[in-house]
């Protein structure tokens, strides 16, 4: 994917020059100055601006991965990662396996969403099981 920009916060993707699946090793673009964005956003105090500047470049660039996943000369990579089945079915518990046992611990909050939780994972687990499907990027999770 072409980089995606906003003011200064240039987001790219690395590129894969080389993979060796024996030793699953992958020899990828170096960035030397760059910052992950965990480490970005855990180091520095940022302002309401900033955060906006890095928001919409995040924006940016994730709109033409989905643009780019979706398109039609994809489908044989949407098909072949469709087809890691255990990796998506531990996607599935990992983020809604739990959520209706969430409201048991939390009732007084939770209680009045039981519709929505209930919506929300017949509906992913419909996607699980559906023949077609659409790529999606990892997650951004910062850990504690």
């Amino acid at each position: 994917l072409q980089p995606a920009q906003h003011r200064n916060i240039l987001v790219t993707t690395p590129r894969l020059y080389q993979y060796y699946s024996f030793t699953n090793t992958q020899i990828m673009t170096d960035y030397p100055s760059s910052l992950e964005l965990k480490t970005y956003i855990t180091t520095y105090h940022l302002s309401p601006e900033e955060v906006s500047c890095l928001g919409i470049a995040l924006g940016r660039w994730l709109k033409e991965f989905h643009l780019w996943a979706n398109a039609a000369e994809q489908i044989q990579l949407r098909a072949k990662m469709k087809g890691n089945y255990p990796m998506a079915a531990l996607k599935f518990a990992v983020n809604y396996g739990r959520t209706l046992a969430t409201i048991e611990l939390f009732p007084k909050i939770l209680e009045e969403a039981r519709g929505l939780f209930m919506e929300m994972e017949t509906k992913f687990r419909q996607e699980l099981e559906s023949p077609e499907g659409e790529l999606v990027h990892g997650n951004f999770w910062t850990g504690k």
